[in-house]
């Protein structure tokens, strides 16, 4: 067997800043309610006193993930919360029983049931990356399903597609479209890493419409966009029937090597900032707007909570914009070097 390299892992550091956000804000929440308890008549000190402590619990609570631990070595992996720790061997991964699940999960259905999910999510994603290139060089996936003859699928409310050895039948609102297989632009997929048969999602691009599987996990298994065949099913049927020159596969959080994922990639970016600036629009100008008037009502009592208000939710605002924005300005740059690799191979 392979000797690993011994490697620990932490949560990632946008979840550890996070925890010391809200641990910071512990001391703060309790030094104002100290200064509303001395400056502000009138005010019950019980209920002061009641809010430092939760304020405190909420401090130490936040604090307990920081424990976390999650260690590669020539064992296996093994994640570590405190003094309690959970291996799960080189073996269990060759053995052919471990499922891969979407969101970096792995499910072994010989274990006890509270073991039964190794989870990488919590680290980063260059970090997952690493670890899922140790882990694939001993898993072994488990055998692959009879490729059907004929994919019958149905998504959305209304629409249903049969692909067959003829091309592409699809029926929207008891309306037929019938397409070859040379009508095919593309198909998309995006894997969370290349040793799965299962997808984020699946994109058929045609002349003039997509049709688009998705899959993602919750705590019941897999929900998917469609019914009919399973992932592994329509995966297979694919990879052994669509033209080979229109697969396009891409991995999740790793830099795009063709044009059509890049450019995807960086319209969800640029839509995913723009819900986040509406979101907090929505909720925070509000909030801001009725703080503010407090404090011109009574600013001994307004001005306090406008001031934690704008101290505590500016500065992650500003964050979560600028690492949204950072984010679409390596996916644009991802895509440039896509253009000029295509352009010198040309």
């Amino acid at each position: 067997m392979q000797t690993e390299t011994c490697q620990e892992y932490r949560i990632s550091p946008a979840n550890r800043r996070c925890c010391w956000y809200v641990i910071i804000s512990g001391p703060v929440l309790v030094a104002i309610s100290y200064w509303i308890t001395a400056f502000v008549p009138d005010q019950d000190s019980f209920e002061v006193v009641q809010g430092c402590i939760v304020a405190s619990l909420v401090s130490a609570l936040v604090a307990v993930p920081l424990a976390w631990r999650l260690r590669v070595d020539e064992q296996g992996i093994a994640w570590r919360f405190f003094i309690y720790s959970d291996l799960w061997s080189w073996e269990d991964f060759a053995s052919g029983r471990i499922l891969k699940y979407p969101s970096y999960i792995f499910y072994d259905p010989n274990r006890n049931w509270w073991r039964r999910k190794l989870r990488l999510n919590s680290i980063d994603i260059e970090s997952i990356h690493e670890v899922m290139a140790v882990i694939n060089t001993h898993y072994q996936l488990p055998p692959a399903p009879d490729v059907p003859e004929t994919l019958s699928l149905k998504y959305k409310f209304y629409e249903s597609v049969v692909f067959d050895s003829q091309g592409i039948h699809l029926l929207i609102n008891k309306k037929s479209f019938e397409y070859q297989w040379s009508d095919v632009q593309h198909i998309l997929i995006t894997r969370m890493d290349p040793l799965r048969r299962d997808f984020s999602s699946l994109i058929v691009v045609l002349l003039d419409r997509e049709i688009a599987l998705r899959m993602t996990l919750n705590d019941l298994g897999y929900n998917t966009s469609w019914s009919g065949e399973t992932h592994d099913e329509v995966n297979e049927y694919f990879l052994a029937n669509a033209p080979e020159s229109c697969i396009k596969t891409t991995i999740h959080g790793q830099r795009s090597t063709d044009r059509e994922h890049a450019k995807r990639k960086i319209e969800a970016a640029i839509k995913k900032r723009a819900e986040f600036v509406v979101m907090m629009s929505v909720w925070l100008i509000p909030i801001a707007i009725m703080l503010g008037c407090m404090a011109f009502i009574n600013l001994t009592e307004g001005l306090p909570l406008l001031t934690l208000f704008v101290v505590v939710a500016g500065p992650l605002c500003v964050y979560g914009y600028r690492v949204q924005s950072k984010e679409i300005a390596e996916l644009e740059e991802n895509l440039n070097e896509v253009i000029e690799g295509e352009e010198r191979v040309e």
